[in-house]
C-alpha cells in the first residue's frame, strides 16, 4: 500500500510530518533528500541509498 504524494499514514501515537517526506508515500517528492559532499572526486556508484552507504563507509576508510 502507498500514500499519494505528499501524504502520509498517521495513526494515534505518531506525528505528522507537514508537507510530506514520512511514512507512507513512496513517490520521489517524498523519497528524495538532498546531499552535499564537497572536496571529493569519486562518486557513489548509483543514488540509491545502499550505495550512498557503501560510498559513505568507503569516504571515512570504514569499509
Amino acid at each position: 500500500m502507498d500514500a499519494k504524494p505528499s501524504y502520509e499514514f498517521i495513526e494515534k501515537h505518531s506525528h505528522d510530518h507537514a508537507g510530506g517526506g514520512a511514512h507512507g508515500s513512496l513517490h520521489k517528492v517524498d523519497s528524495i533528500v538532498p546531499i552535499i559532499v564537497t572536496g571529493e572526486s569519486e562518486l557513489p556508484e548509483s543514488d540509491r541509498l545502499v550505495d550512498l552507504k557503501k560510498w559513505i563507509l568507503q569516504l571515512l576508510g570504514e569499509s
